[in-house]
């Protein structure tokens, strides 16, 4: 990224950030990986299909995101969680081991709206279930777009300070809980980025995401290493297993 997004400080030390369709990039590789197809070898119709969701997705979505900088600790003889801004997460070994030497951890949110999802089950709803899962598919790979670009925007921000920052890890991943959902939406304003969380943690919209990112002078950015995690349904497992398997 060549620039620094627009930010809104809205007070403790948390931050809107202003996400266009234009700073994102949706790689219609990616959606035919997800939809099961080498890049580049989807037959028609599919092809078209697949350019006309992403035409309409331009219009439609509503992009909100935002993340907050908060205090870390951690003991030395505690291998699977830490403290953030004084609540105790049970990272699990993997998120721990990746976050353990951070300075500070931004707590991040967004989503992409419900209108990309509504016209799928619209979809799906009159019968037309190619063009409903691809709906659906462009929805996934959208919110992880805009992901991409809110994470690159903190990386900016943060090498100013001379610091670097780690992978980004959320809840229900990597063998984090998903129930833990809460606890960081607790530090976060209430329906920040538009989204809100049922009992069992879901988000609302459903094409939302939320996590933290390790932040600090000794910290690493790491690939993912997919096999360590017990996930199986994840967006990048499916397009890393695919992209492996199509080269």
């Amino acid at each position: 990224m060549k620039k620094f997004l627009q930010e809104n400080y809205v007070g403790g030390n948390t931050f809107g950030v202003v996400i266009n369709y234009s700073d994102i990039t949706v790689k219609e590789e990616e959606i035919e990986l997800l939809l099961g197809y080498p890049p580049y070898h989807t037959p028609d119709p599919f092809k078209e299909l697949i350019r006309e969701a992403i035409e309409e997705s331009k219009r439609i979505i509503e992009i909100k995101a935002g993340y907050k900088i908060a205090d870390v600790a951690s003991k030395q003889e505690d291998l699977t969680g830490l403290t953030i801004a004084e609540k105790y997460f049970d990272l699990q070994k993997i998120v721990t081991g990746v976050l353990k030497k951070s300075d500070s951890i931004a707590v991040f949110s967004l989503t992409i709206g419900d209108a990309l999802e509504a016209k799928s089950k619209e979809l799906l709803k009159k019968g037309d279930l190619v063009a409903g899962y691809i709906y659906d598919a462009v929805a996934s790979i959208t919110a992880e777009a805009c992901a991409d670009t809110l994470h690159e925007h903190i990386k900016a921000k943060m090498l100013r300070k001379n610091q670097k920052v780690t992978n980004r890890y959320s809840p229900g991943y990597c063998n984090w809980n998903v129930i833990e959902q809460h606890i960081l939406f607790s530090l976060l304003p209430k329906n920040f980025c538009g989204i809100t969380l049922t009992d069992s943690a879901l988000m609302s919209p459903i094409k939302s995401i939320s996590g933290i990112i390790g932040i600090g002078e000794n910290v690493k950015y790491l690939e993912y290493s997919c096999n360590e995690c017990n996930i199986k349904d994840c967006t990048y497992r499916t397009i890393n297993y695919l992209k492996k398997k199509t080269n």
